[in-house]
């Protein structure tokens, strides 16, 4: 039994180090921009995220919330549109090192020194205690008469965001729907500078009780009419506890009408805007990856 032991655990460190390897080797392709790997895996979602910042090029503000924010191609592209950038970042802080190991430096340190850099008209770096997070990953896009179009869905600002996960993205343009999410960026704005002049006030009753509140906004009234719902997280009067109940779970931005009803397909559309995500045929290229980026585990008998 001890030999047949060792030969497992000899097994798991060999496969183990291969898999390692492996993803180190997969990481390193889709982090550079111009990668084939890396181009194939976006699908549309890169040029979607870089196309909505260019509106800004030239004129108009990008007002920005984002979470993970880490992709040299994307850091790139919105630190290039200078004082026209307005953003709330969130500082992730890294895992507490191993024993005898030098502390790693918050996850979006890097970006956070190139967006300084670039003189963002606004920028607020946003520091959650322990027990909470902030989670956003959104741009709204304004010009001289305000905001026109908004930019939403599940893709963080990184290279497994782009390459190695099922996000999408979802592109609306309205200005009912962009003035909403305007309304939650200067929410966010507001708390973040209460937070900065009090450590103690985070997500407080004022952003609560905005986010607390959803609103019906029509879209495609001329057309098919259609409606979208919103509500902004968190939504509860106080932080939940420890010990999540069903009705303490808050819930995100939510849509329904039309726009819910279109799948993952790169080729949809809706009239006030665009639907991009990964096409059906990479499902199972993309899981693997997944796989090979998530915890190595291997067993089986020896």
């Amino acid at each position: 039994m001890a030999a047949c032991a060792a030969q497992g655990e000899t097994r798991f460190v060999n496969v183990a180090q291969a898999r390692i390897k492996e993803t180190d080797r997969l990481k390193a392709q889709i982090s550079v921009p111009g990668n084939q790997l890396r181009l194939d895996l976006t699908g549309q979602t890169l040029g979607a995220l870089k196309a909505f910042v260019a509106r800004a090029a030239q004129s108009g503000q990008i007002y920005a919330a984002l979470y993970e924010f880490t992709d040299s191609e994307l850091l790139q592209s919105l630190t290039s549109i200078g004082s026209r950038l307005n953003i709330v970042l969130a500082n992730i802080a890294a895992k507490p090192p191993a024993a005898g190991k030098t502390p790693e430096p918050p996850e979006n340190d890097a970006s956070w020194a190139a967006i300084q850099k670039a003189k963002a008209a606004t920028c607020l770096y946003r520091s959650p205690p322990s027990d909470h997070i902030v989670h956003n990953k959104f741009l709204v896009y304004a010009d001289a008469s305000g905001p026109k179009a908004v930019l939403t869905g599940s893709t963080n600002w990184t290279a497994t965001g782009l390459c190695a996960q099922t996000n999408n993205v979802l592109v609306i343009d309205d200005a009912n729907v962009a003035k909403r999410y305007m309304a939650y960026w200067n929410i966010l704005k507001a708390d973040e500078q209460a937070h900065e002049k009090d450590p103690k006030s985070f997500q407080a009753p004022p952003m609560r009780s905005f986010d607390a509140k959803s609103l019906q906004i029509p879209l495609d009234a001329k057309t098919t009419p259609s409606t979208l719902t919103s509500w902004f997280s968190p939504c509860t009067p106080k932080p939940r506890s420890k010990s999540k109940t069903k009705a303490e779970v808050e819930p995100v931005e939510t849509l329904s009408g039309k726009v819910t009803v279109y799948r993952a397909d790169i080729r949809d559309r809706f009239s006030h805007g665009q639907f991009v995500a990964k096409p059906y045929h990479y499902g199972p290229l993309i899981r693997k990856i997944e796989e090979l980026l998530g915890n190595i585990r291997e067993s089986g008998p020896c």
